[in-house]
């Protein structure tokens, strides 16, 4: 359903004006993403009407933003019209009087990135924002010319209606994990292969970060023809965080239809003039008897799943049958911890009743913990007969396994997981041992410190910090401060590579959030977080940080060679 306008920034925008308890706000446009501290937002733009009902006449001039959570983006459908307090009284659904209701065939050459805001222009009627805020500037949008009732109709769909639909109509959470980058630490490709005339599919889960729906709803389209999916949700994922890297403050998330053939659209709008037709929301697809995915069973294979293989093989598994995706209404709790979904939003992705057909389910599934034989049986023939090894150290780079890269990342993510969990017990035991102080720091818009001794391993890696904003690649890492002798040290490790690095102020000092910031900045962009190198030209004394000899990633004598290095700095 729907949601209300948030009601502090609805407040913000309106309190320069005289509202009556008359005014009613038409939703026009959704804009361009923009970055507020660690937070992707975008603003909401309306028009004041005064009937609720469709078609909407834009007789009425006053026009106002509402700054809303990017990651809700769905939740305000196009089109819906709100009360003077900014609770919604009517949106585009399947049934709304006043409202056209068009069905079209679009492929992805049907996409478009030029043109939007002159055909805007050219309706008489139809709201514009002023160019200088450049939110109809670079608007991806699909548009076809159709014949509608014996007259020739341009269909125009904006792209923020697929990504609504396609991608950011399950949870909210989901969308956060989709929009910051970080859903390739959470689920990811593994391979497919035909086992015993069944064509399987396998995907991780990070089942500390996702629930089992969440993966199924994205992994899926890891498994289309010629890659359709795939290409669609990586474009998504990442193409907004290059264009902010390369300096743009507003962006649109970028992404196109996730299937390589035409897909007939069921669309809710109204005409914004005689010849052009505005959909508001999509409500239905259909494949005209094609398959959307190209397996008959999927695998979801559990990275730190804690039931062992002999529990596992005692049918301690958890199997289904396919999901009807549009009646997911509750967090799953067989699968999942139960504290792990709880901030999670989930709503319906589609108004009609679900047809028999695959888009609308999810594959019939299978969950199975990482050290179950049966998993390992399955890597073992989707990698080619090689024993599973867990792939490259190296998160950022290629796999080394024949038949497994094809998202450029994947199966390091088991060592990744299993070292955080490794280091982070060492660092506790070191803590303990010696009575020092230790602190897992949290960077965002602020440094937050978290005492080692509240650390709860089997809920959540909450105690990671992500890349600072403006660095090349995503990822997530561990740092931690340790406090003895009134002195203070810093220790780096981001779980992959070959080495990790202790790091303190010059005067042993506690290193405050920004300068923390640019220093681990600094190191990813600048060094690539080339440690000894760092340390053997001095390159952050004029920072006055001083990096100390690193430490290779080994688990062998792990906590005697951090105490080393920590004796010999003290």
């Amino acid at each position: 359903m729907p949601s209300n306008l948030p009601k502090e920034k609805f407040k913000i925008a309106t309190k320069h004006l005289k509202t009556y308890k008359t005014t009613l706000w038409y939703l026009f446009w959704k804009g361009k993403n923009f970055i507020d501290g660690d937070t992707l937002y975008f603003n909401l733009w309306l028009i004041n009407i005064n009937e609720n009902k469709y078609p909407v006449t834009f007789n009425y001039k006053t026009k106002i933003n509402v700054t809303a959570h990017s990651a809700k983006s769905s939740k305000y459908v196009l089109g819906s019209i709100y009360d003077y307090q900014g609770n919604i009284v009517n949106c585009p659904e399947v049934n709304t009087k006043g409202l056209s209701r068009i069905e079209t065939f679009l492929n992805n050459n049907d996409l478009n990135d030029k043109g939007f805001y002159n055909l805007l222009k050219g309706s008489s009627n139809y709201p514009l924002i002023d160019y200088k805020h450049e939110e109809l500037k670079n608007v991806l949008f699909y548009k076809k010319k159709i014949i509608v009732k014996e007259k020739e109709t341009n269909i125009i769909v904006p792209s923020q209606l697929i990504n609504d639909f396609f991608f950011f109509s399950f949870s909210t959470k989901l969308n956060n994990l989709i929009i910051s980058g970080s859903i390739i630490e959470c689920v990811n490709y593994i391979g497919r292969k035909n086992i015993n005339g069944i064509e399987t599919g396998i995907i991780s889960q990070n089942r500390l970060e996702i629930g089992k729906k969440e993966t199924l709803y994205y992994g899926r389209y890891f498994f289309t023809d010629n890659d359709a999916g795939l290409e669609a949700i990586n474009q998504l994922r990442k193409e907004h965080l290059f264009q902010f890297k390369k300096g743009e403050k507003k962006v649109y998330f970028s992404s196109k239809i996730p299937f390589d053939f035409d897909i007939n659209f069921n669309l809710i709008g109204q005409y914004i003039d005689s010849s052009n037709f505005l959909a508001n929301r999509i409500v239905g697809i259909d494949s005209n008897n094609l398959s959307f995915f190209n397996i008959d069973n999927l695998i979801i294979s559990v990275l730190n799943d804690t039931r062992s293989a002999k529990n596992y093989d005692n049918n301690m598994s958890v199997k289904s049958k396919n999901l009807t995706i549009n009646k997911f209404t509750k967090i799953e709790e067989n699968n999942d911890y139960r504290n792990s979904d709880q901030t999670s939003e989930i709503y319906p992705i589609i108004e009609e009743q679900p047809k028999d057909y695959s888009f609308y389910h999810t594959p019939k599934n299978e969950v199975v913990p990482k050290e179950s034989n049966k998993n390992k049986y399955i890597l073992k023939q989707i990698i080619g007969g090689k024993e599973y090894t867990g792939g490259s150290v190296n998160i950022l780079g290629d796999t080394k396994e024949p038949g497994v890269t094809k998202t450029n990342i994947e199966l390091c993510l088991y060592d990744l997981i299993q070292w955080n969990n490794f280091i982070i017990k060492t660092l506790i035991e070191i803590c303990d041992e010696k009575g020092y102080n230790g602190h897992f720091i949290k960077l965002s818009s602020v440094k937050e410190e978290i005492c080692y001794t509240q650390y709860k391993r089997k809920i959540n890696l909450d105690v990671l910090s992500a890349t600072p904003y403006g660095s090349k690649f995503f990822f997530k890492f561990i740092l931690f401060k340790i406090n003895f002798n009134q002195k203070n040290y810093y220790y780096f490790d981001k779980g992959a590579g070959t080495h990790s690095c202790f790091f303190s102020d010059i005067y042993h000092s506690d290193i405050e959030s920004s300068r923390l910031t640019n220093f681990i900045r600094k190191m990813i962009v600048n060094e690539n977080l080339r440690w000894s190198k760092a340390r053997k030209y001095d390159k952050f004394k004029p920072d006055g940080i001083i990096i100390y000899q690193p430490i290779e990633h080994k688990e062998n004598n792990l906590k005697i060679r951090l105490l080393k290095r920590l004796d010999f700095n003290s």
